[in-house]
């Protein structure tokens, strides 16, 4: 997607909770800044939420775009605070069996359901997405 922006209308930043990974490199390539938080996998810290947050507060950018849903609550949480105009969330699955997943991930989806009216605008791949986070409690106002 960021590949393919208009750079003269668009300056884009990456922030990975995690490590950077290959993506991250190939986004830096593109000349994009990235910025690995270095949480560990299914944990969030103190430092990376302090991080994070003193970034979006330098930025100032005009959409937060979260993808995944530990991104998507933390976005917006931390968004709504740094005064961001406009949070976009993305949902990239369907038909989850939430008990395959880890207790926190599944608290994390539930709290995404409760605080899905926050975000400005939510993106979903797919009509079996929508419907099935829909079925799950995310309100579907945009």
């Amino acid at each position: 997607l960021i590949s393919r922006l208009d750079v003269s209308r668009f300056r884009n930043h990456v922030i990975c909770l995690t490590e950077d990974g290959p993506v991250g490199g190939k986004i830096s390539e593109l000349g994009i800044p990235v910025l690995a938080l270095n949480m560990p996998r299914g944990q969030v810290t103190i430092e990376g939420l302090r991080q994070l947050f003193k970034h979006m507060r330098k930025i100032k950018p005009a959409i937060l775009q979260t993808w995944m849903y530990h991104a998507d609550l933390i976005g917006v949480l931390l968004g709504k605070l740094s005064r961001i105009p406009r949070i976009c969330w993305n949902i990239r699955c369907s038909n989850m069996d939430l008990l395959e997943y880890r207790w926190s991930t599944r608290i994390t989806v539930k709290m995404c359901a409760l605080l899905s009216l926050f975000p400005d605008l939510v993106i979903a791949n797919s009509r079996e997405g929508f419907n099935y986070h829909r079925d799950i409690g995310y309100k579907s106002r945009r």
